[in-house]
């Protein structure tokens, strides 16, 4: 994908892959790129995508409230994590002048859900964990060259608000 000062690829790793060992693969690269680009590896690492909302954003007597990643965690797909930590500030903030942090904690709860739903339907669309996923994506990954409608079906996930699913919101 275009990133900032060339392009970025992300390899995904079935669970029994050794991440480690991918970095061999790089060599491959350059066969994937449009003609004319220069390919070189400067970062390599492994990670895992969270997909958790606490169950409750307030402790017990309204004194603590938790704020973005203190209080949920998704996948990197529309910058989700951080747009709605930003929320979770200003309606925190607005709370605390309120003083009414039951309405924060049960909105920006709402929100996390949603999110969470959002970014684990675009992490499905991109790593296809079952048979009937793959069975769709397969087909479409290897007739988008050729093909326009294949490859906007590759680009049909949720990845940023507006394929969110969450009416009347940004976040």
């Amino acid at each position: 994908m275009p990133f900032r000062g060339g392009l970025r690829g992300d390899v995904q790793c079935w669970p029994d892959d050794d991440p480690d060992a991918l970095g061999e693969a790089a060599a491959g690269l350059p066969g994937l790129l449009p003609e004319g680009h220069a390919c070189s590896v400067t970062w390599s690492s492994h990670y895992r995508f969270q997909q958790v909302v606490t169950d409750r954003l307030t402790d017990a007597y309204g004194r603590v409230l938790l704020a973005g990643e203190a209080g949920h965690l998704f996948a990197p797909f529309g910058a989700r994590g951080l747009n709605s930590g930003i929320a979770d500030a200003a309606a925190a903030t607005a709370a605390l002048s309120t003083g009414d942090v039951s309405e924060y904690a049960h909105a920006r709860h709402r929100a996390a859900l949603l999110n969470r739903r959002a970014a684990g339907r675009a992490l499905t669309h991109l790593t296809a964990p079952t048979p009937w996923h793959r069975a769709a994506q397969r087909p479409a990954a290897a007739a988008a060259p050729r093909s326009d409608r294949a490859g906007r079906r590759l680009d049909s996930a949720p990845y940023g608000p507006r394929g969110a699913g969450i009416p009347g919101s940004r976040y």
